[in-house]
């Protein structure tokens, strides 16, 4: 069962490719069709919505070279192993070597899941013995997940001007309705250490052991991914979110509008519509939609999933196959620019772009 449709691990490319297993440098088939047909993510700034543990923010930013990457959930628990992830994925990629004092002075290199070690554990991993990769994508994941597993994360180098202007850390926003920040509170961990996964890796990554640039950084890793605690169909949410003042060139909706519609009903979804209209830059922005269909609504409040939703489904008369557009092209002002028919157990995808005005 589930309280919020918060699967954990619903985002893994298991799930989409029949027979391989989970893995973490598998890229999500969706956002190779995204990347490849729809928009190239390259330089952009994107919103992950309902981001769950991380796997499609940080391959977002990883594989697609996007600017800037932002997940957002109402799970504090995901949340937090997002943080970890993204920790664990950082500290896979290979670099130049950074100077002595930036490991000798971190005494704590454990975060979140990926277990502990001491600044002298981090040096010896950093000083492979192997040569360095030839192509950039073998450099993300150079360090093998034994060694992850022996020494433990790579500390998080401290916030850069260049790296600070996203925020990071914990965030617990006023978006996010009180019954979801109550439970997410009571479910965070010990181990959680938002300043080591949510702030950027870049400033690690550009040193060499001469202090100098690394002149590979910067196409390997963004300057900013982070993880917000926020919940954009609750009500009073649209105030909160305009005030933010955030834009996004792209906001992902994967997997995640079923679970709003049924947790906030018709006027939430048309919240989170507006919210993401606000959020998308004019004339260019695209919101992303991957269409869970109806009888999907229905199989989601059976009493093995949420059937705690059921009543909320009964007063749903917004429609995915085709109240979806009639809404967001008739009411909300944005433009409808296509579909991409699913195929291997993918869902449709379609794209919307926020008009001019």
């Amino acid at each position: 069962m589930t309280d919020f449709g918060n699967y954990k691990g619903y985002q893994g490319a298991s799930r989409l490719q029949d027979g391989k297993s989970r893995a973490t440098h598998i890229d999500d088939e969706r956002l190779k069709i995204i990347s490849e047909s729809i928009v190239n993510l390259m330089g952009k700034d994107v919103l992950d919505v309902g981001c769950n543990t991380g796997y499609v923010t940080v391959q977002a930013a990883l594989s697609y070279h996007a600017r800037s990457v932002t997940g957002i959930d109402i799970d504090e628990e995901l949340l937090d192993r997002a943080r970890s992830h993204l920790s664990f994925r950082r500290s896979r990629i290979y670099c130049a070597l950074p100077p002595s004092s930036a490991l000798d002075s971190s005494s704590n290199i454990g975060d979140g899941g990926g277990g502990g070690g001491g600044g002298e554990h981090a040096k010896d991993r950093r000083q492979p013995q192997r040569p360095p990769p030839e192509a950039p994508r073998d450099r993300l994941n150079y360090f093998p997940i034994s060694s992850i597993q022996k020494y433990g994360h790579l500390p998080a180098p401290p916030l850069t001007d260049s790296t600070s202007a996203g925020g990071g850390g914990e965030a617990i926003n006023p978006i996010l309705s009180n019954k979801h920040s109550n439970k997410s509170r009571s479910a965070r961990t010990s181990h959680e250490q938002p300043s080591s996964a949510s702030s950027s890796s870049s400033s690690l990554l550009k040193r060499s052991a001469a202090g100098e640039r690394d002149p590979t950084a910067d196409t390997i890793f963004p300057g900013r991914v982070e993880f917000k605690l926020e919940d954009w169909a609750a009500p009073g949410s649209e105030n909160i979110v305009r005030g933010g003042g955030r834009v996004y060139d792209v906001i992902l909706a994967l997997s995640v509008v079923k679970w709003l519609h049924l947790e906030h009903g018709d006027q939430g979804l048309k919240t989170f519509f507006r919210n993401c209209r606000t959020s998308l830059r004019p004339d260019t922005g695209l919101l992303v939609i991957e269409i869970q269909g109806w009888d999907s609504y229905q199989k989601a409040v059976k009493k093995h999933k949420a059937p705690h939703l059921k009543g909320m489904l009964e007063k749903i008369e917004i429609h995915p196959e085709g109240g979806f557009d009639e809404l967001l092209v008739g009411e909300m002002g944005f433009v409808f620019v296509g579909r991409w028919a699913g195929e291997g157990g993918m869902r449709e995808i379609r794209v919307f772009r926020r008009g001019c005005v």
